[in-house]
């Protein structure tokens, strides 16, 4: 947190020869936000250090005032497919609940432990019946073995964040981003189609920023690769790539942070910066779809974010209303 209320107002000095505060007056709440997410995020910086992030960041964040007359319209024109994830996650969910209640279980939505159980113990039972949806059953168990796996994670953690040197190039990752949110690069494989392509065009997006492929375990939390633009190659191309859940798993670990938001608003506006990932959750604590973020409007804190299924360049996050994770990437 921020160390002192005089640091910040000690801070008003050096913000005196930033550039961009020459041709314009401090802007408290953009100064308070920046520090506070340097002191938390940077914490192994040296003071100087420490000073001289804080003003770059700010006059990033007060560069960023005219975004939301441009995005207004893309806004409007994609709003009815902002929840497409969101529906095709319940749409599975609720044929899980049917599912089990049709052989004499008690499912509802809530009881996801209780569902992963008598999905686990009847699995065989389950793949036998070529009636039912067995991508379904295995997607659903995938995903709440994940959130299994979570659920005594802390809502925050620094990984290592100790220079201000990053192999981590976020306007490659943004403009990557850019480019391609509404389209497929053919030099991945493209699963808009069969199950979605969120996480995929995340993943590249911060392949083009510079993050490393690692690991040759498609199915292991420590592995993210894509080798291969044949979605039928499995081998060659790693879940934490593909899925939401396996993503959010992997980069939990591997992103110099990541903080967990129960709803948007001014909070993670001020720890959200372009070429941060991030998952929603849904109720349960899944994860069921991956965005990237590309801009912000400094006049209305607000922040914007690029995905793929569906395809959108301008979402907006702080007036999310469910939680989500955002995964510090600088």
């Amino acid at each position: 947190m921020i160390k002192s209320l005089l640091c910040i107002l000690g801070l008003t000095l050096l913000v005196s020869n930033f550039a961009y505060a020459e041709t314009s007056a401090i802007d408290d709440s953009a100064l308070i936000g920046v520090t506070e997410y340097v002191n938390e995020n940077y914490v192994n910086l040296s003071e100087s250090d420490k000073e001289l992030l804080i003003s770059e960041l700010y006059n990033e964040r007060i560069s960023h005032n005219n975004g939301s007359k441009n995005k207004a319209s893309k806004i409007a024109q994609q709003e009815k497919e902002l929840d497409k994830a969101y529906e095709a996650m319940m749409e599975e969910e609720n044929y899980i609940v049917s599912l089990i209640n049709s052989m004499g279980g008690n499912a509802t939505l809530s009881s996801w432990e209780d569902n992963l159980n008598f999905l686990s113990t009847h699995y065989e039972t389950l793949s036998a019946n070529a009636e039912n949806n067995i991508e379904h059953v295995d997607s659903y168990i995938r995903a709440y073995t994940i959130v299994k796996e979570c659920e005594n994670l802390p809502e925050y953690k620094l990984n290592t964040t100790t220079t201000l040197e990053s192999s981590y190039d976020y306007e490659n990752a943004v403009s990557y981003a850019y480019d391609w949110w509404d389209g497929y690069n053919p030099n991945y494989s493209n699963w808009n189609e069969y199950g979605g392509d969120c996480a995929n065009f995340v993943s590249q997006c911060l392949y083009a920023g510079g993050e490393p492929m690692i690991g040759t375990d498609r199915t292991s939390s420590k592995s993210w690769f894509s080798r291969t633009t044949n979605r039928d190659e499995l081998s060659k191309l790693s879940d934490t790539w593909i899925d939401a859940g396996m993503f959010r798993w992997y980069w939990q670990d591997n992103a110099s942070g990541y903080r967990k938001f129960s709803k948007g608003g001014i909070d993670s506006y001020n720890h959200t910066w372009p070429g941060d990932p991030v998952s929603f959750l849904n109720s349960s604590d899944r994860a069921y779809h991956t965005l990237i973020c590309v801009d912000y409007d400094s006049s209305i804190k607000e922040t914007y974010m690029a995905c793929h299924t569906p395809a959108n360049d301008s979402r907006p996050l702080n007036t999310r209303s469910g939680s989500f994770i955002v995964y510090n990437m600088r």
